[in-house]
């Protein structure tokens, strides 16, 4: 396989609504220590709603960092976030897969970010899982594949050797 490119687009809208149906199944689901439902604590209005914008720019630099190396190129505009990077010898399946990662650790940043400010024990498993996508995106995305086996043996091949 030879060098390509791939580019990864997150939207803002997007992770808004995937952050806002994973908040209402924390708020719904979860309770403190004293048994209170995580609901209010949770719910973002719309103000608070426009810091997202900056949580995944954050969540998207401080992902996309790891991954320097392989980094092409770098873009945030109002809308969403989209970096591009240098698939070599990487298959489309795992490249697909690198790209589940890294949306999925936008969500838990997002996650962590809010819950970190009220209920720091359910933050931890937010920033425990964000290190797991980025250990199996490095994984996935640093173990190359074998190059593509020739079907030719050395009797077909020509050439010729120059001695001094």
């Amino acid at each position: 396989m030879a060098v390509t490119e791939q580019t990864i687009t997150i939207g803002y809208a997007d992770i808004k609504g995937k952050v806002k149906k994973h908040f209402s199944i924390i708020g719904k689901r979860l309770s403190d220590k004293q048994g209170n439902i995580l609901f209010t604590g949770v719910t973002l209005s719309s103000t608070e709603e426009d810091i997202l914008k900056q949580y995944v720019k954050d969540a998207a630099e401080t992902f996309v960092s790891s991954f320097s190396p392989l980094i092409a190129g770098y873009t945030d505009n109002t809308d969403d976030v989209t970096f591009t990077y240098q698939r070599n010898r990487v298959s489309e399946g795992k490249a697909n897969a690198f790209c589940s990662l890294f949306k999925s650790y936008v969500v838990d940043y997002v996650a962590y970010s809010v819950l970190s400010m009220t209920y720091a024990d359910s933050a931890r498993k937010y920033a425990d899982d964000m290190a797991n996508h980025v250990n199996s995106a490095l994984k996935l995305i640093f173990q190359k594949d074998a190059p593509a086996s020739v079907s030719g043996n050395l009797t077909d091949m020509t050439g010729e050797v120059i001695l001094n």
